[in-house]
């Protein structure tokens, strides 16, 4: 944006008294004199230009509540920011900062404070003289460790710490007594400390992409907790007391290494989504039929060759995964699960499909590509709310008509098969059938 046309903004905004500026994505390089007159601003968003330097100017913006500075290339920051006495929101990440100044620190009424994304090394102790923060982000740095003193932000609700590596996290740490979400993630955590059962009101706890081969045992204390995501680690096992988490709603443990699912799965009696995919499974416990709340089912990606008949009393189950793994058939248990939404048994054994499949009338998305099929019941042609269909790399020489008829099917996928007759008015569902390779 050139000057005369920020001008004139600026020009607009005084006139109007306005309490509320956006220069986002304007490719400012710097910011001119006029803008630190509006002495009535209360928001000002700055943020994805390209500003270097933030001037200590700044500091007249006494009335000043929320400050967004984030995808800049700012490498430091004024001394005279500590002025800004009203400053609830601070947003600072995706910049280029090493430090913080001191003077940062003096902006005790802040609530909300975005540092991710920069290149800190370290964190002042000062930082517990911001006791109103609610809100810190420091993902996507190079911190390494952090000051025993971010345990006296008691009005802490949300940490992100994701990203930086190598963190190591003190005992003292996880005396923050309010803090309900942490995130934890992509920092190649090895252990995790058992003080992390201090954390009496987590609700959300994000562990992924760590190197966790075992979780401490007062996990269990987490009597809060709504959330637990712990995939892409080494962990073989799980400790018992995971399983009283009762108000549990959310469970990922993708991409590990468990070789057995407890039968105290049955306890998570408050859980909605459960990941297993991606680990060595080769049986699912029975007692998996006890969790009445269950929507979503992951266990693609292990070595499961059959599902127990329990399965089948989740009658609130919508999305159910088991691609890729060693299944030869499909139970026609599978039509009492009448809430079923999405339904993938690719990459599978199966050879043949249940006419009984056809009763799931809620279905919007099937997936039974790279299997062993040869024929499709003309029962699946009932399925009146399926959207997406995949058959592809299997053994299919003729769809029946009423499937092509379906009234709401976006995509048939049939490409890789052995089709060899088309019914007489396929020039009417072309667009919607992929054939590809076939005979």
């Amino acid at each position: 944006m050139n000057k005369e046309a920020l001008s004139r903004l600026i020009v607009s905004a005084r006139d109007k008294e306005s309490k509320a500026l956006n220069f986002s994505n304007k490719d400012l390089i710097e910011l001119p004199e006029e803008l630190f007159e509006l002495e009535n601003l209360e928001k000002l968003d700055l943020r994805r230009n390209n500003l270097e330097i933030i001037p200590e100017e700044i500091s007249n913006l006494t009335n000043l509540k929320e400050l967004y500075l984030s995808r800049n290339k700012i490498n430091s920051l004024p001394a005279e920011i500590s002025k800004l006495k009203n400053l609830k929101v601070l947003y600072l990440a995706g910049n280029r900062l090493t430090r913080l100044p001191m003077e940062l620190f003096d902006l005790s009424s802040l609530n909300e404070l975005y540092l991710s994304d920069n290149e800190l090394t370290d964190l002042s102790p000062e930082i517990a003289r911001m006791g109103s923060l609610t809100e810190l982000n420091l993902s996507g740095n190079e911190l390494k460790t952090l000051p025993g003193e971010i345990s006296e932000l008691e009005s802490l609700r949300v940490l992100y710490l994701s990203g930086n590596k190598s963190i190591t996290l003190e005992s003292k740490f996880f005396n923050l007594p309010n803090l309900e979400e942490l995130y934890l993630t992509e920092n190649s955590l090895e252990t995790l400390p058992s003080a992390i059962g201090k954390l009496k009101n987590l609700h959300e706890l994000y562990l992924s992409g760590n190197k966790l081969s075992v979780i401490p045992s007062e996990i269990g204390e987490l009597s809060q907790l709504q959330l637990l995501y712990l995939s892409t680690n080494r962990l073989k096992d799980l400790p018992r007391s995971l399983f009283n988490l009762s108000t549990l709603q959310v469970l990922y443990i993708a991409g590990n290494k468990l070789e057995k699912l407890s039968s105290d799965i049955s306890k998570l009696k408050s859980l909605q989504v459960l990941d297993l995919s991606g680990n060595n499974l080769k049986n699912i416990p029975a007692e998996i039929g006890e969790l009445i709340n269950l929507r979503g089912l992951s266990l693609s990606y292990n070595q499961i060759s059959s599902m127990p008949p329990e399965l089948f009393n989740l009658s609130d189950l919508q999305l159910l995964y088991l691609a890729n793994n060693k299944l030869t058939t499909i139970s026609s248990e599978f039509k009492k699960l009448s809430n079923f939404l999405e339904l993938n048994l690719s990459g599978n054994q199966i050879e043949e499909i249940p006419r009984e499949l056809g009763s799931l009338n809620k279905l919007q998305e099937l997936n039974l590509g790279s299997n062993n099929i040869s024929n499709i019941p003309c029962d699946i042609g009932k399925l009146s709310n399926l959207k997406w269909l995949n058959l592809s790399d299997n053994k299919i020489a003729e769809l029946p008509v009423e499937v092509y008829k379906l009234p709401k099917i976006r995509c048939i996928d049939l490409t890789y098969n052995d089709i060899n007759k088309l019914p007489q008015d396929f020039e009417t569902y072309s667009k919607k059938v992929f054939l590809g390779v076939n005979k």
